[in-house]
């Protein structure tokens, strides 16, 4: 085995490379705040507030679900719809819960409607609804 390859295991299994798969645990208070601060910006309608904490937030921690949610409703919010149908559809590619991913669909199912396209909003928004269903019996 390399030197190189076993020095990246060893910095991955003592946390020294945050990219490893978690975040650092001194990192994630600040993130956690953040991300509350990005969910306070977008109750409040301060759209591109929330974008740019949700954005900090995915900086660090890419596979955060909650902040790409966040992500995808302010870009929505804002007419960015590309941004939002990405965001969106890499909730979907996660493996998120039922009820994020019952979220996601239902973002998606209002861009749909936002573009004109009745047909495919209906499918998704029936899909979320599902989801939020199976989520919802025990």
């Amino acid at each position: 085995m390399s030197r190189s390859i076993l020095l990246f295991i060893c910095l991955c299994a003592s946390g020294g490379l945050t990219g490893c798969g978690e975040v650092a645990s001194s990192e994630a208070p600040r993130l956690e705040g953040q991300l509350q601060v990005g969910e306070t910006q977008l109750r409040a309608g301060s759209n591109a507030s929330a974008r740019a904490a949700f954005e900090a937030v995915l900086e660090s921690d890419p596979g955060n679900i909650d902040a790409r949610l966040g992500l995808a409703e302010s870009a929505r919010r804002l007419g960015d719809a590309t941004v939002a149908q990405r965001a969106f559809e890499e909730v979907l590619g996660l493996g998120a819960d039922h009820a994020a991913l019952a979220k996601a669909l239902a973002g998606l199912a209002e861009l749909r409607r936002s573009d004109g396209d009745t047909n495919s909003a209906s499918e998704l928004q029936a899909e979320a609804d599902s989801l939020r269903a199976e989520t919802a019996t025990p």
